[in-house]
């Protein structure tokens, strides 16, 4: 039984990755919208990313393949909308081309 329940949750997991990065593209727009990002805080984004980089390494010595995975695509969309604020705080705005 507790097999069926650990390759379930396995799934759930690596399935979650397909639709994680989705979770993060209503913030990346708005960024990209308003280009603004003082509302923002950088202290919860980065704390997350910490957290987030923790639980990729512990997956990765653990070899829990399916949370490798799941959290590197999360990783990688907190990346860019770090990315985004980060960019909107030194060029409120953008960039005047």
């Amino acid at each position: 039984m507790i097999t069926i329940i650990t390759q379930t949750i396995d799934w759930l997991v690596g399935i979650s990755g397909l639709f994680a990065w989705m979770l993060f593209l209503p913030q990346i727009k708005l960024l990209i919208d308003v280009k603004k990002s003082e509302s923002i805080s950088l202290a919860m984004t980065w704390g997350s990313w910490i957290v987030q980089t923790l639980i990729l390494i512990q997956s990765i010595l653990n070899e829990t393949w399916t949370l490798v995975f799941t959290m590197g695509v999360s990783m990688l969309f907190l990346t860019i909308t770090n990315a985004c604020i980060h960019y909107y705080r030194i060029f409120p705005g953008g960039r005047n081309h």
